[in-house]
C-alpha cells in the first residue's frame, strides 16, 4: 500500500517468466497481438492491470491517511517496516507451501481478502475511529496476504502462457501494469482531495473485489501434487530451493543487488509524504504528480530496455544505479532553493530520471532472475527471493524511524543517494555482474 507498488514490482506475478537460455528471448518473434489468443492469460493480465490500478489509488490514499493520523515521520516509516516484514518472515515459507497447492484458489481468496482489509480501513476512517495502531496493524495483515498471493502469482503465468511467448507477455504485462499505476496515480490526488483518504481506500479495494472475480474465470491446467502439505515437506522444499539459488551465482549477485537497491530506496518510500508535505508545502495532488512522472518514466524505459539487447548487462545495470542515486542527492537538495515552484518543477524532473532508472533496473533484472530458474521451482524460488530481496527494507526502514527523530529527512535522502552511487561503482568493479 506505497509507492512500492512502482519500485518493487520487478518480481510480482504480473512479470512472466522466462525459462530456459537467452536465446529464447532472442528468437522470439511474437506480436502482442498473438497473445490475444492466450485466452487465461489475458484473463490474468487484466486482473493484475485493474489490481494495480487499484493499488496505486491505495497507495497514496493510505500514505495520506497515516500521516494525517499520525503527522509523524517517524511512524511513515515504521509503517514501511511492518508492510515488508512478512514477505521477509513468509514468503520462503508461502511460497514452498502454494507450491502444492492450486493456484487459482490462492490468488481468487488472497485478492478478495486484501478487498476486505483496505474497505474495513476506510469504513474505520470514515467513522472517525482509525488510530495508528490500527493503520500499522492492517498493513501487516495485508502484507502477510500479499506474501501468500505473491508466489501463487508468480508459479501460475506459465501455465496460462506458450512456451514461445514468454518475452512477449512479459513486456505486455509489464506495460499494462505500469501504465494501471499512472492511470491510478493520476486520478488519486484528485479523488483524496473531494472524498478524502477513506473515499480513495473504498475506490481503490473495490479493484481487488474486480481482479478477483476475473481470475475466478480462469482455467488453469494445473498437475494435482500428489505430497501432502506437511512441516517436514516444506522444510524439505525450502531447503531445496535454497541449494537451488546457492548453486547459481549469478542468481545470488542478482538477489544482492535487488535487495541493496531495495534497501537504499527505503529511506524515499518511507519519507517522500512528509518531505513533499513539510519541504515543498505541497498536498495530495502534486503527490499524485510525483509518482506519475515515475509511473510515466518507467513505462517509457521498460518499453525501450528489451530493444537494448545489444548493451551489456553491467553497462545498463551501472548506469541506472548512479542515475539513481544522482536523483536522490538532487531532490535532497531540493530544500536550498529558495523559490517554491522551483523546488516542486526539480522534484518532478527528477523523478523522470528516476523512474527511467528504475524502469531499466525492474526489466533487467525480472528477466535476468527468471531466465536462472527452472520452472517447477518458480512457487518456492519467488517466495525465496521476494524474502530476499526485501530484508532490507525492514532493518533500514527501522533506522529511518530512528533517524527521523535527529536527523533531517533531506539529510537522509542525502546520505541514501551517495550509498547508491558508491554501490554500483563498486558493482562495475566485481567479476560476477561483468559477466552477466
Amino acid at each position: 500500500m506505497s509507492i512500492e507498488n512502482i519500485e518493487n514490482n520487478a518480481l510480482e506475478e504480473n512479470i512472466v517468466p522466462i525459462e530456459g537460455e537467452v536465446e529464447v528471448l532472442a528468437k522470439s518473434n511474437v506480436s502482442y497481438k498473438d497473445l490475444f489468443t492466450q485466452k487465461d492469460f489475458m484473463k490474468l493480465a487484466v486482473a493484475n492491470t485493474v489490481s494495480n490500478f487499484g493499488g496505486a489509488i491505495i497507495g497514496l490514499a493510505f500514505m495520506w491517511l497515516m500521516y494525517e493520523v499520525t503527522g509523524s515521520a517517524a511512524l511513515m516509516a515504521v509503517n514501511l517496516m511492518l508492510q515488508f516484514i512478512p514477505d521477509v518472515l513468509f514468503s520462503p515459507v508461502t511460497g514452498a507451501i502454494v507450491d502444492k497447492l492450486p493456484k487459482k484458489p490462492v490468488m481468487v481468496i488472497c485478492r478478495f481478502g486484501r478487498w476486505a482489509i483496505v474497505l474495513g480501513v476506510a469504513v474505520l476512517a470514515l467513522f472517525n475511529v482509525v488510530t495508528a495502531p490500527i493503520l500499522l496493524a492492517l498493513t501487516f495483515l495485508s502484507s502477510t496476504i500479499e506474501a501468500v498471493r505473491a508466489p501463487a502469482g508468480l508459479a501460475a503465468t506459465p501455465l496460462v502462457l506458450d512456451k514461445e511467448m514468454y518475452a512477449t507477455g512479459a513486456g505486455l504485462s509489464q506495460s499494462l501494469s505500469q501504465v494501471a499505476e499512472l492511470v491510478g496515480t493520476a486520478i488519486a490526488g484528485i479523488i483524496i482531495v473531494f472524498v478524502g483518504g477513506a473515499g480513495g481506500l473504498i475506490v481503490g479495494s473495490s479493484m481487488f473485489l474486480i481482479s478477483g472475480t476475473l481470475v475466478l474465470t480462469m482455467s488453469l491446467k494445473e498437475q494435482k501434487s500428489t505430497e501432502k502439505i506437511s512441516l517436514q515437506g516444506v522444510k524439505k522444499s525450502f531447503k531445496e530451493g535454497v541449494a537451488y539459488a546457492k548453486s547459481s551465482r549469478v542468481f545470488v549477485a542478482l538477489l544482492v543487488l535487488g535487495m541493496l537497491l531495495n534497501g537504499m530506496l527505503a529511506p524515499f518510500s518511507a519519507f517522500s509524504v512528509v518531505f513533499i508535505v513539510e519541504y515543498l508545502y505541497a498536498g495530495p495532488g502534486f503527490m499524485s504528480a510525483v509518482k506519475v512522472a515515475l509511473s510515466v518514466a518507467a513505462v517509457v524505459s521498460s518499453i525501450i530496455t528489451p530493444k537494448l539487447q545489444s548493451i551489456k548487462n553491467i553497462y545498463k545495470y551501472v548506469a541506472s544505479g548512479i542515475l539513481m542515486g544522482l536523483c536522490m542527492v538532487a531532490i535532497a537538495l531540493l530544500p536550498q532553493l529558495s523559490s517554491m515552484v522551483l523546488r516542486q518543477v526539480f522534484m518532478i524532473v527528477g523523478c523522470v530520471f528516476a523512474g527511467v532508472a528504475l524502469g531499466v533496473l525492474n526489466v533487467v533484472l525480472s528477466t535476468q532472475f527468471m531466465q536462472k530458474i527452472d520452472k517447477e521451482f518458480l512457487g518456492r524460488m519467488g517466495g525465496l527471493t521476494s524474502s530476499v530481496l526485501s530484508a532490507a527494507m525492514p532493518v533500514v526502514a527501522g533506522a529511518c524511524a530512528i533517524l527521523a527523530a535527529t536527523v533531517s529527512i533531506p539529510m537522509v535522502f542525502l546520505v541514501s543517494g551517495l550509498a547508491i552511487i558508491v554501490v554500483f561503482l563498486v558493482i562495475s568493479r566485481l567479476k560476477v555482474y561483468n559477466e552477466m
